[in-house]
């Protein structure tokens, strides 16, 4: 007992300093203090409906009305599904605060369990996992409030290290590593950053093919390749509901192409190439940026020196210190190419020190493939300033025209190079390795990552005109100060990184002389990683960044707008033309919304938006059952209603079908058709809806919702016959049943994105549910698959303790 306590004692205080250096970086979580994160904000308009359907009935739909006229909701906000997976992933996190210190400590904690399950040493592993941790990306995106990619990136090492221990030969424990690895990664459910974690995997496996062939170790590859596939197999079973559910939808979202022919010339099977590569494609000067922060100017928006160049102009022209000090602290500071950013992908100048370093240490496969990884991830990481091999991949690499912003693929360099630096650094502790060959390899390093940085600070920037994109918009005797504000931030931060590098190599240079042991130069390097990377990531977020939860709770906020709308209890939808009604969803908190805030919106939807709501069609936003609009008054801060007498309701009877041969005529034909007389419908429905000829139009008609929920909507009609309603809801074909009383009967696609069908003659009820087949079937398999893979993991762990007690009695 006394000997297993000793030998996991340093991984349970590596555990317990994650939590503390957590809390510590999330100090005002200790306060009760939250963080208004962005999507989350955005998150809370477009679950909004689902959660007050659930708190009211106790049921999970998986539809909502509130966003885009209505789209399936498990793209917001998933039904409870028995996964594994997803339970060791809550429990990996050991039930911390799911927003921040969580995150964190997710992003230590399984950098370090890769370094121990590859028999690094603890502390060595301790100053690994701060290394990768903070690297800035990580926590920009939690300031943005992309949490499922942070979880997502903080899983990655775990199925990295199955995979590397298997292929070392380590077949059941590396196997249900890879496995969990692999399931906890996909439960997180962001497959972009699930796609690069297999790019990462398969480069390491393309490596091993080519040495096992070379050392003719067949057996060895047929084995470790026979169970990866197995791994991948069952880590998939559990998480199957909601891959297939993200795949049956990406066939009729945005993710795929729309059916019209005559759109861009750049459209792929996927998104369009410019949508992928044009706002945030990383510049290739931009690059410098893994090494000097301020390269660029960090941010769009950030704060100047206080004794720079615009401060010194704002103060002879004679504006109050006040204002200077506001004027300087929102200031366009980045000159780069990409539309937006919140901070750059900063790797750590210690660590790519250490990584260059251990590109002369490292021998064999393991060099080449984290060389090739950094290499491809970064240049594909540019974009379209290197096109050539974005469009291979866009047009040739399954699925990779899927995923916009293609600067996210850094990702696997922020695994890569902390990773490398780290293995470096363990074969340079090998007492047989030769000191004078370590010294040679310091002093290159050396040379190349601090001289770069030495450059840039003396002379360096003379080469960058700091110019950007907005200076148009600035006042012209302001730019030459604020181009030398720039140039100012890119020196400071250049010096900073040659400093710390120096740093890292005056310890390193007295470790390998023996004048500081190893386990002191660990702890001088964890210091420093954090040193390194902790500023540079409280630039952008900080404790300043955080809101009591009074705030938070107030900032969606009904409007006198708001309100008035609310005094109408009936069913209706609203544009919000005072905000950006497509890419926001604070308005789906309040209302059924014409628009709305989602990364995957339904392709023929994103169709009418950019060729009629986006030109104001009336004809298009009356059949939307648009019944008030939003816009700003002249002042901009108020905002004024307007009731549009013209929206159509929830249903009505049309006189006549408008037969048309394709998706082209279907969508050209909303630019001169009254909604409320026609009906529009591509012919691939004739068949559906052949009955009885439709009767005229006679006043006396009635159709009328009688109840609604957001998975069930229930019409009652009154007609002297056979009538065709259209149904100012949105089509999808899967899911959606329709009924009249209670017998199973048709529907079809009208006006390009909404519901039609024969209405017979006499009183009937209309009822349309949602109900997903597949996601009922895949919901049953994810849940048996998770009871038998826990058994698996079970036994296996069993299986590895008895082993590990015969080795000892045997020893």
């Amino acid at each position: 007992m006394n000997r297993i306590l000793k030998i996991i004692l340093p991984d349970l205080f590596a555990i317990l300093a994650f939590i503390i250096i957590s809390y510590a970086y999330f100090s005002p979580v200790i306060e009760g203090k939250v963080l208004p994160q962005g999507d989350m904000i955005q998150a809370r308009g477009m679950q909004k409906e689902l959660v007050d359907y659930y708190e009211s009935t106790g049921k999970n739909a998986l539809w909502t009305n509130s966003m885009f006229g209505g789209m399936p909701s498990y793209q917001i906000r998933v039904d409870k599904v028995f996964n594994i997976f997803n339970t060791l992933q809550h429990v990996g996190r050991l039930f911390l605060p799911y927003f921040t210190v969580g995150i964190l400590f997710v992003y230590l904690a399984g950098f370090y369990f890769l370094l121990r399950v590859l028999k690094i040493k603890s502390l060595l592993a301790f100053a690994g996992a701060i290394a990768f941790a903070f690297i800035s990306y990580n926590f920009i995106i939690i300031y943005a409030g992309h949490i499922s990619k942070a979880y997502a990136i903080g899983y990655f090492a775990p199925a990295i290290g199955g995979l590397i221990l298997l292929f070392r030969g380590n077949y059941l424990s590396g196997g249900i590593i890879t496995m969990a690895g692999l399931g906890i990664q996909l439960s997180c459910n962001h497959y972009q950053i699930t796609y690069y974690l297999f790019l990462i995997a398969g480069l390491f496996i393309l490596f091993k093919i080519y040495q096992s062939v070379k050392e003719k170790k067949f057996n060895h590859l047929f084995i470790s390749l026979s169970i990866f596939t197995i791994a991948v197999f069952f880590s998939l079973f559990p998480n199957i509901s909601s891959l297939w559910m993200t795949y049956e939808y990406g066939k009729y979202s945005t993710r795929s192409p729309s059916e019209l022919t005559k759109e861009k010339e750049d459209q792929t099977k996927g998104l369009d190439k410019s949508y992928i590569l044009n706002d945030y494609s990383y510049g290739i000067t931009e690059t410098m940026n893994l090494l000097i922060p301020n390269f660029m100017g960090g941010p769009s928006v950030s704060h100047l020196p206080p004794d720079g160049k615009v401060y010194k102009l704002l103060k002879r022209n004679g504006y109050p210190e006040h204002d200077i000090k506001n004027i300087i602290s929102r200031m366009p500071t980045y000159h780069g190419p990409q539309r937006f950013t919140v901070g750059p992908v900063y790797i750590g100048a210690i660590s790519i020190f250490l990584f260059v370093m251990a590109l002369f240490i490292i021998k064999g496969t393991c060099k080449y493939w984290l060389l090739s990884a950094v290499m491809f991830s970064v240049m594909l990481a540019w974009g379209k300033h290197f096109s050539f091999l974005s469009e291979l991949f866009i047009n040739y690499f399954p699925a990779y025209n899927k995923f916009r912003t293609v600067s996210m693929i850094l990702v696997i360099t922020g695994f890569a190079i902390p990773f490398g630096a780290i293995m470096g650094l363990e074969k340079l502790f090998h007492s047989d390795f030769p000191l004078k060959q370590s010294m040679k390899n310091l002093k290159y390093s050396y040379f190349i990552t601090g001289g770069i940085c030495l450059f840039f600070g003396l002379i360096g920037y003379n080469l960058l005109d700091f110019t950007s994109a907005g200076d148009l918009n600035m006042p012209p005797q302001l730019i030459p100060a604020l181009k030398a504000d720039r140039a100012s931030l890119l020196q400071a931060d250049s010096f900073r990184s040659f400093g710390l590098i120096t740093a890292g190599a005056v310890f390193l240079f007295f470790m390998l002389k023996k004048k500081l042991s190893i386990q002191n130069f660990l702890i001088a390097l964890s210091f420093l990683f954090l040193v390194d990377l902790w500023p540079i990531n409280k630039r952008y977020l900080n404790n300043s960044h955080f809101i009591n939860k009074k705030a938070d709770n107030e900032l969606i906020t009904p409007t006198t707008a708001d309100l008035q709308i609310l005094q109408d209890t009936t069913y209706y939808r609203v544009l919000n033309l005072s905000i950006d009604p497509f890419n926001d969803a604070t308005t789906s908190f309040f209302h059924k919304s014409v628009g709305g805030y989602h990364g995957a919106k339904l392709k023929r939807y994103q169709d009418v938006i950019e060729h009629h709501i986006s030109r104001s069609n009336m004809a298009v936003i009356n059949m939307l059952n648009t019944k008030y609009i939003i816009q700003p008054a002249e002042d901009k801060k108020s905002r004024i209603v307007i009731v549009n007498p013209d929206a159509l309701g929830n249903a009505w009877f049309i006189d006549s079908i408008l037969w048309v041969n394709s998706a082209d005529e279907e969508i050209d034909g909303l630019n001169s058709f009254n909604p409320s007389q026609t009906a529009i419908i591509n012919k691939k429905f004739a068949e559906e809806i052949n009955t009885p000829q439709i009767s005229p139009g006679d006043s006396a008609d009635l159709i009328t919702l009688m109840s609604y929920a957001p998975d069930e909507l229930v019409y009652k009609t009154n007609t002297n016959g056979n009538r065709f309603a259209v149904f100012s809801e949105i089509y999808y074909p899967k899911g959606w049943k329709v009924f009249i009383d209670d017998k199973p009967a048709n529907h079809v696609q009208v006006n390009y994105i909404l519901r039609g069908m024969i209405i017979p003659e006499g009183n009937h009820i209309i009822s349309f549910v949602f109900h997903l087949d597949s996601f009922f079937i895949t919901k049953k398999i994810a849940g048996i698959s998770s009871f038998l893979i826990l058994l698996l993991l079970i036994g296996g762990i069993f299986r590895e303790i008895k082993n590990k007690k015969q080795f000892n009695i045997n020893s």
